[in-house]
């Protein structure tokens, strides 16, 4: 018990260790404790889960934890990637999301992420709050309650996310330029996510690496080198315009170009903000986390922004933002 530890990003553990049902109903409870106390428990609590070994049981009995303290609480139909649940936390307004996974961590683990009623990773004033609830909950154990059914309802996660991605695109521009494309989703929560949202569009892509496969297929669900290599082979063997790779929440992603060339999501981030501040010239300053190159520096100084650097997020970015208030 005393290896649960809660982050800005939520708890990690190896499966059948400590990370058991016993200990997800902890943790569970814990984040109702203070979805309760600190947030609005009546507007209830997303559980999403990704495709390791045993996410969607993970799931459940973290949802039932959470009914059990009378805050309602809405469980994922399938897997989905984590900026989907964060996403319709906020669309809908809930008092938080669960996402049952470990990210791009081997196999052998698996998690427990946050996301709080605004979308994002917990802030340090907010994981010391759950942390407090943590430790009763470890002190204590969790009340012999069982789960409020009428309470759990189910949740398709992926078609919001699916019809809220597909308006960022300029789907005639992308149609007319007649690019191929293929995605990598390795295994993961992302897998048919970009291709069906492309063949809704008439955009040809295909998709390799695409079924569940809790094992990821021998390698870490992290888009980088070496992992990356079967959409190598794939981009060049099909001779596409371009390539995509996903981890295994699907909320990194990574790219290749057509002779072979990997992008990684740093250069990703900076080839974005040099389109958002340089091509379309869009206002505002540019937010970045501690872990972001130092590329996002040197592009923001080019065309005069100003760089706020945050300690603590949910992964890496880079995006031009307003200026804050306070």
């Amino acid at each position: 018990m005393s290896q649960i530890k809660f982050g800005t990003d939520g708890w990690r553990g190896v499966i059948a260790e400590d990370f058991t049902y016993e200990n997800v109903r902890k943790v569970a409870h814990a984040i109702a404790r203070y979805v309760v106390r600190a947030e609005k428990p009546g507007s209830g609590v997303l559980v999403g889960y990704d495709t390791r070994f045993g996410s969607e049981h993970f799931a459940s009995v973290a949802a039932e934890a959470v009914s059990a303290t009378g805050t309602p609480v809405w469980l994922a139909t399938d897997a989905c990637p984590t900026p989907a649940l964060s996403l319709l936390v906020r669309l809908r307004g809930a008092g938080g999301g669960i996402q049952i996974t470990a990210s791009h961590n081997p196999y052998r683990w698996n998690g427990v992420k946050f996301k709080t009623s605004y979308g994002s990773s917990a802030s340090p004033v907010i994981v010391a709050q759950i942390e407090a609830e943590l430790e009763k909950v470890l002190r204590d154990g969790v009340p012999a309650l069982p789960p409020r059914r009428e309470l759990m309802h189910s949740l398709d996660v992926r078609t919001p996310y699916l019809e809220t991605l597909g308006g960022l695109v300029d789907w005639d521009r992308l149609r007319t330029a007649k690019m191929r494309f293929v995605v990598d989703p390795m295994h993961g929560a992302g897998r048919g996510l970009l291709r069906d949202l492309m063949h809704q569009h008439d955009v040809e892509c295909d998709e390799i690496r695409g079924t569940r496969d809790p094992l990821f297929g021998g390698v870490n669900p992290e888009p980088i080198e070496p992992h990356v290599e079967a959409l190598r082979h794939s981009v060049r063997e099909g001779k596409y315009d371009a390539g995509f790779a996903l981890d295994g929440d699907a909320d990194r992603i990574g790219a290749m170009d057509r002779d072979g060339t990997f992008i990684t999501p740093h250069q990703i981030f900076s080839i974005l903000l040099w389109h958002l501040a340089g091509t379309r010239r869009l206002t505002g300053d540019v937010a970045k986390t501690f872990s972001t190159t130092k590329m996002i520096d040197k592009i923001a100084a080019k065309f005069g922004r100003k760089v706020w650097r945050r300690p603590l997020a949910s992964s890496t970015f880079a995006t031009a933002c307003s200026k804050p208030t306070s």
